[in-house]
This record gives C-alpha cells, sequence and structure tokens, in this order.
C-alpha cells in the first residue's frame, strides 16, 4: 500500500513515517513540494505518485502569525484539507 504523507517535516508526520516505515510505500512531501492551498498543486502530486491513502499533516502552526495572517492560516488548516479531499476522491485514494 502506498501511503502519501503530507508536511512530512512536522512533529506528527515524524511520528507517522516510524509507525509505517517498513510495512507500507511511504510518498513524503512538505512545502513547497506540494501546497495544500491550491487544487492545481495537489492533482498533479497525485497524478504522479497514486497513493492508496493520504496522510495530511500539513497545519498552519504559528499561532502568534495567524492573528496576522489569518488567510493564510484558514486556507492552509480549512480549506486545505477540504481540497485534498475532493483530490483525493478524483484519484480513488482515501484521506486520513
Amino acid at each position: 500500500m502506498k501511503l502519501l504523507i503530507i508536511g512530512a517535516n512536522g512533529m506528527l508526520a515524524r511520528d507517522a513515517i516510524e509507525a509505517f516505515q517498513g510495512s507500507h510505500e511511504l510518498v513524503l512531501c512538505d512545502h513547497p513540494d506540494i501546497d495544500i492551498r491550491y487544487i492545481d498543486s495537489v492533482m498533479p502530486f497525485l497524478d504522479r505518485h497514486r497513493p492508496d491513502w493520504v496522510l495530511n499533516c500539513a497545519a498552519y502552526t504559528n499561532v502568534d502569525g495567524a492573528e496576522t495572517d489569518r488567510d493564510t492560516a484558514f486556507a492552509v488548516n480549512a480549506d486545505g484539507p477540504g481540497i485534498l479531499a475532493r483530490a483525493c476522491r478524483a484519484h480513488g485514494a482515501r484521506l486520513c
């Protein structure tokens, strides 16, 4: 099974990588490899890698920055998962 882990440089992803390494084919990516705010970034990435599962570990985690850059925080933390869901549906991949 091929598992795409988005946000692979983060803390949550590191634990997921450790848990799944050896038992799954892992595809690891982080920004700027893929930008979950834009369907035009997500679709070609899924086309290229054809994962069975997508694990979204991407997040805008700068709490202070989110106060001043609300649009980016919302785009990554709210819109991004919706974009991933649509892209996964189109590719027959499961999102978790």
